[in-house]
């Protein structure tokens, strides 16, 4: 490895003003962080503009040529992948579809070609990162609180879409679906992946 990876540093910041000087890095990598930003990052007034200020970012401190890689999930992997998703309400989905799906569609693919960026690539990794616990007590812990908080998606919901998440959850223990459901995700990972990597290289000349 080169020689600068021996003495790694950790940094804090805002994704959208990196406190780094330009054109420091060869890749940076933003994992699942895009449709996260919100009202309480103080240097953007909206998810869109923010979302452009975190690609502007990027590519500020990107070395001429370098990859930005982009690790998020689809609409369809979120509907199929996650069972927890599945028993949001239909409102919850209606409100935030437009946030969970930012990097999808026509306005995320002018906003890189704008910025200079040319996808080269994709995959959606086998792999998950979900240890399967008995499909009972996986449910279950959706029950706690401090389960919950280990995913910012529940921070979205109202409380009255809250409420009737946890009387789904409740439900499925209630009939013995746990089970059904659980397996219903495993096999949407298989099919449609938990997430997709993008690579996207700077062009020089820009």
């Amino acid at each position: 490895p080169p020689q600068s990876w021996h003495c790694p540093s950790l940094e804090v910041g805002s994704v959208t003003k990196l406190p780094f000087e330009d054109g420091s890095f060869d890749l940076v990598l933003l994992a699942q962080v895009l449709h996260h930003l919100g009202g309480e990052d103080v240097h953007s007034a909206s998810l869109t503009e923010q979302c452009e200020q975190a690609i502007g970012e990027a590519k500020r401190v990107l070395k001429p040529s370098g990859r930005l890689v982009l690790v998020t999930t689809s609409r369809e992997q979120r509907r199929k992948a996650y069972w927890h998703f599945n028993l949001f309400p239909e409102s919850a989905w209606e409100r935030l579809d437009s946030v969970w799906s930012l990097t999808e569609g026509l306005w995320f693919t002018s906003l890189m070609e704008k910025m200079g960026f040319t996808m080269t690539g994709n995959v959606t990794p086998a792999e998950s990162h979900w240890i399967e616990a008995q499909d009972e007590q996986m449910v279950r812990l959706s029950l706690d609180p401090g389960w919950r908080s280990t995913d910012v998606a529940f921070a979205l919901l109202t409380p009255a879409e809250m409420s009737q998440f946890v009387a789904q959850v409740e439900a499925v223990l209630g009939d013995g679906s746990a089970k059904e459901l659980i397996n219903g995700a495993i096999a949407g990972r298989a099919s449609h992946g938990e997430a997709t990597v993008y690579a996207y290289d700077l062009k020089s000349d820009l």
